[in-house]
Order: C-alpha cells, then sequence, then structure tokens
C-alpha cells in the first residue's frame, strides 16, 4: 500500500464516520502521520487518555462534524482492550 492509498483509507474512513453521525474517532499513533490526515491532540481538544501507558502525542482525535466544543472528558477503553493489554506502550521483555 502507497502513502497515498493510505491517506485515502483513512479520509475514506473519518467520512464514512462522519456519514453515520459518529462524533469523535479516537486512535494511538504517530501525530506526524495522523496530524495531516484530520487527526489532532486528544489533550489539546479536552479529552483525557484512558492510561498513563498512552504517551500524550500519541493521544489523538479527530472531531466530527457532529461534535459539539462542550464534548469533552475522560476517554474509557472496553474491556477488551484491557483484557488483550492493547493499551499504551508495553514492556518488550514481558
Amino acid at each position: 500500500m502507497t502513502a497515498h492509498d493510505s491517506a485515502r483509507l483513512v479520509a475514506h474512513a473519518l467520512a464514512a464516520a462522519d456519514g453515520r453521525g459518529v462524533l469523535l474517532v479516537f486512535l494511538e499513533g504517530s501525530p506526524h502521520y495522523y496530524g495531516t490526515r484530520g487527526f489532532e491532540s486528544a489533550v489539546a481538544a479536552g479529552f483525557r487518555p484512558p492510561s498513563l501507558r498512552i504517551p500524550e502525542a500519541a493521544f489523538q482525535v479527530a472531531r466530527l462534524s457532529a461534535h459539539e466544543p462542550w464534548m469533552t472528558g475522560t476517554f474509557v477503553y472496553s474491556e477488551p482492550f484491557w483484557a488483550f493489554d492493547c493499551v499504551g506502550l508495553r514492556d518488550p521483555e514481558a
């Protein structure tokens, strides 16, 4: 997959979510990569990460058209994220 294909895939996913009335899309990822694809610092946008294992720069959000400025708070992962240790940085030696 090329960088152009990847950018188109992210744009398509955000447009599909927006079309369904989704308010926000969160992710853990590179701010350099996703910052050019509609995402911004979630902390700067008024959200708290669900874990201290997530570096602040990696905690990002895309605010879609149904989002209202008062909609802020702590992001909470569902149980499977914790059960399968899918949150934030992990110890590679573990």
